[in-house]
């Protein structure tokens, strides 16, 4: 299985999240907290026509997006978005990191 991120193929295996796949590949992915989900540096943009094949995101993630600036609906978290055969072929774009401002004002909030 594969999947496609800055133009590049990436190979996946049932099970991977996002974020796993492209670490592994040695692709240029953040993760702050490690991928539990709670800094959204890891957050790619998905591309729009993969949207409906994707489970939908959990209420902490979909929380934090929310919070995050430039985020948007075709946005996911990559470490809390796992992979399946019906992914293949799926395209995402790692979104630059956030700004140290944008993680220090999600701690203050939390």
């Amino acid at each position: 299985m594969r999947i496609y991120a800055r133009g590049s193929e990436v190979t996946v295996e049932p099970g991977d999240t996002i974020l796993a796949a492209l670490k592994r590949a040695e692709k240029n992915i953040h993760s702050v907290c490690g991928g539990r989900g709670m800094c959204g540096t890891c957050r790619v943009a998905v591309d729009e026509q993969w949207l409906e094949h994707l489970p939908p995101p959990a209420f902490s993630e979909t929380r934090l997006l929310r919070v995050l600036k430039a985020g948007g609906p075709h946005h996911r978290l990559a470490c809390q978005t796992i992979l399946d055969e019906r992914h293949d072929g799926l395209v995402v774009t790692p979104d630059p990191p956030p700004t140290r401002q944008i993680l220090l004002q999600q701690e203050t909030s939390s």
